[in-house]
């Protein structure tokens, strides 16, 4: 039965996976602010398992659809999270370039040969942990249909995820 439910929650993820466009309207716009909300739950998982976490959210609305941004932060800084080897993770925003970038940074590394890995489906670079393998995938996908860039990368014993969002125009 266990492997039953397994399946099935990969199927219900790589499925919605697949129909994550179908969310983005025109004009959809979010206030990073609000993600503090959204991420309630991970900050509840942060403070079952004793990680430190630091959030500076910027009141700036950027072209994303609202639900896409919360599905993306909350991947991301669920990692960060389970990953960290110091019990801190961070989420930070700031204006770079004319653009919002979004940067979740916990302490750790990942292998070269994984970095290159992490963002295909149902690729694990740590098998202990619970997981599907599509979080990251999820994340990639959401960052292509607002064409944005996104980066995992290791930086002075952390390690850095990072994506640049469009500031919002009203039209």
């Amino acid at each position: 039965l266990g492997q039953i439910d397994e399946i099935e929650r990969r199927t219900k993820d790589l499925t919605y996976t697949l129909r994550l466009e179908d969310l983005v309207k025109p004009g959809d716009h979010a206030n990073l602010a609000t993600l503090a909300v959204t991420l309630a739950p991970v900050v509840e998982l942060a403070t079952q398992k004793k990680v430190a976490l630091s959030m500076d959210l910027m009141d700036q609305e950027v072209a994303i659809n609202p639900e896409l941004l919360g599905i993306l932060a909350a991947n991301v800084l669920k990692n960060a999270v389970n990953y960290t080897t110091d019990r801190c993770a961070t989420l930070r925003t700031h204006l770079e370039d004319g653009r919002c970038v979004l940067e979740v940074r916990n302490r750790g590394a990942i292998a070269d040969q994984d970095l290159q890995m992490v963002f295909r489906p149902y690729y694990r670079a740590n098998t202990a942990t619970e997981g599907s393998g599509l979080g990251l995938i999820i994340v990639s996908r959401i960052c292509e249909i607002h064409g944005m860039d996104c980066k995992l990368y290791n930086d002075n014993g952390d390690v850095v995820f990072k994506t640049s969002l469009a500031l919002w125009k009203m039209s």
